[in-house]
């Protein structure tokens, strides 16, 4: 049951966060999303273009289940609701609203922990989704859309060509060197403030002043 609902909902979620992120639908979306970001670099390397990676730790476990729960309960013309709007934009939020209720339901059913003597006993939590649970994925990513989203619309403040994407837990920030440091710093606190945590081992850092000098990582390595 599970699988058929990820699979009836998966493209009208990929249409809700699509171009942004390309990991729900998109097949070979680690290879697009790595070669893409090259070529729009190369394209702009002649107005000082730069590229920054960031990495979410654990995407399967550490979304906030509350900003999900908050989508879904904001009521039209509410405070709770204008923000959804601004972050996803109000046919975004209906479609989304008319379809997460039924998926929810399924993941806030507490999990079985088996103890010893194979005794199980269900326990609840706030965070992340059940282990195995196909829809959890697509849950994450629309926990941390908003704030991919909102780091465009500040990056394209400096320079219209400037792009944030995502293939999952991997965001990239292309955009002109001297707005990267600011527009990063704030998409880091944001998703700190949300719950989610970034993985500095993690942080490649490309002054993309000349293409020659810059290698993106596969999802190989």
């Amino acid at each position: 049951l599970h699988l058929s609902i990820r699979r009836q909902r998966q493209m009208c979620i990929r249409d809700r966060l699509c171009p942004i992120q390309v990991a729900v639908g998109v097949k070979g979306s680690a290879d697009k999303l790595v070669f893409g970001m090259r070529a729009l670099v190369k394209m702009k390397a002649g107005e000082q273009a730069g590229l920054r990676k960031l990495d979410v730790c654990n995407a399967f476990q550490e979304f906030d289940r509350s900003d999900v729960m908050r989508l879904i309960a904001a009521k039209e013309g509410g405070a709770a609701y204008v923000r959804q709007v601004e972050a996803w934009g109000e046919e975004q939020v209906r479609q989304l609203q008319a379809m997460l209720p039924v998926v929810w339901a399924m993941l806030s059913v507490a999990p079985e922990l088996v103890k010893e003597g194979g005794e199980s006993a269900g326990f609840h939590s706030e965070v992340g989704g059940t282990q195995g649970f196909p829809p959890t994925p697509i849950f994450f990513c629309i926990a941390l859309h908003p704030h991919l989203r909102a780091a465009e619309k500040r990056l394209k403040e400096h320079a219209d060509w400037s792009v944030v994407r995502a293939q999952m837990d991997d965001a990239y920030l292309a955009g002109p060197v001297s707005a990267l440091d600011e527009v990063e710093e704030r998409l880091r606190a944001d998703l700190v403030d949300a719950g989610l945590r970034l993985d500095r081992a993690k942080w490649p850092t490309y002054a993309a002043v000349s293409y020659t000098h810059l290698t993106l990582p596969t999802n190989r390595e």
